[in-house]
């Protein structure tokens, strides 16, 4: 049996892997919550930590969140549908970027 890479419910994250989660989130330009009810933590303190450290936030959801009034780009749907625009917008601008 194979488990896979995830935290179940009742579980605790190690503590090298929160440290490091924390460090990465202060360190970002831009961090994307998706999907997720942003209440559960410590993972729904990531995006705050990356805002403090000015990032952009950028969340992708069905329904509006906690973090949606900190979000700087909130956009409501599912994922497999907004993620590939949001792709596509950007493969644009790179493109053009380029020219």
């Amino acid at each position: 049996l194979l488990r896979p890479h995830v935290v179940w419910f009742g579980e605790s994250l190690s503590s090298s892997v929160l440290y490091k989660a924390f460090q990465v989130s202060s360190s970002c330009e831009i961090i994307f919550s998706i999907g997720t009810s942003a209440v559960v933590q410590p993972a729904a303190s990531l995006p705050l930590a990356a805002a403090e450290a000015n990032a952009k936030i950028v969340e992708i959801n069905p329904d509006p969140t906690p973090l949606t009034s900190y979000a700087d780009f909130s956009f409501r749907g599912k994922a497999g549908e907004i993620l590939p625009l949001i792709n596509k917008e950007l493969n644009k601008k790179l493109k053009d970027r380029k020219e």
